[in-house]
């Protein structure tokens, strides 16, 4: 018989104490995720965070200090059916499963688990999407041909230049109503933003390019807002120039424009 270190997922999406609310609330986005398991800096559950509640929150320590949900979790050695079981009665958008410490070591979404109570493989492809850099490796570099790929229409852009010298992913985060136009106009003029303009005419060019297409104006405005917010009451250090009304910078290296993820 199975048990739960068998089949769960070891490269499953969680936020911790070194994430930013900005960086996660877009990977959530990405991921069309609601909720996401908090660990703490050694890796054991610390709670459920939606994306409600994130989104009040200016950073992690705030985040963690008023984490509402109890994380569901079940021993590594614990067979799949008890694993089934509780997370049944306990109904989680992921089942945290822990070593003898309390660590956690992975996790199982229901659909996971049901594939694992049925016998059914996985597919690969939906492993990957776990890995929380996995999509920036996996992006269009940003040209005009991945621009025109993009859709007409509403959405937020998230561009990276890479990471930072200390292994951090940097990225820009912009809402427009026109994902296509916008991008389109980023590579054939020049920006008024320096950061922007300074990233985008770097060749040969290695910025990559994601895009969230978000319909609802006011989920976009929402995300848009909780990206550009951060940090703003509650001042740590130095503020970073302000972004242009409707974009945020998020992750990155110059203090005028991109923050550290």
């Amino acid at each position: 018989m199975k048990n739960a270190a068998d089949v769960m997922n070891c490269h499953f999406f969680h936020a911790s104490p070194s994430d930013t609310i900005p960086v996660l609330l877009q990977e959530m986005a990405g991921r069309g995720l609601g909720s996401v398991p908090v660990l703490d800096s050694a890796g054991r559950p610390l709670g459920v965070a939606t994306t409600a509640e994130i989104e009040r929150c200016l950073d992690m320590e705030e985040l963690i200090d008023g984490l509402e949900h109890a994380p569901v979790c079940i021993d590594q050695n614990a067979p799949i059916e008890i694993a089934a079981r509780a997370l049944a009665r306990q109904p989680s958008s992921s089942l945290i499963i822990v070593d003898a410490q309390g660590t956690a070591v992975g996790a199982l979404s229901p659909v996971e688990l049901l594939e694992a109570v049925l016998g059914v493989e996985p597919q690969p492809e939906a492993a990957r999407d776990h890995e929380r850099d996995e999509l920036w490796d996996r992006a269009d570099i940003f040209d005009l041909g991945a621009a025109h790929r993009a859709p007409e229409g509403p959405g937020i852009i998230l561009l990276s230049p890479g990471l930072d010298e200390r292994k951090r992913r940097r990225v820009w985060a912009e809402s427009t109503d026109n994902l296509r136009e916008r991008l389109d106009q980023m590579l054939r003029e020049p920006q008024d933003d320096e950061a922007l303009e300074s990233m985008l005419e770097v060749y040969p060019r290695t910025v990559r390019l994601r895009w969230l297409p978000i319909g609802d104006g006011a989920q976009r405005a929402r995300l848009a807002e909780a990206l550009c917010n951060v940090g703003r009451k509650r001042v740590r250090a130095p503020s970073p120039v302000a972004a242009p009304p409707g974009s945020a910078v998020v992750p990155g290296a110059a203090p005028a424009a991109l923050h550290d993820s």
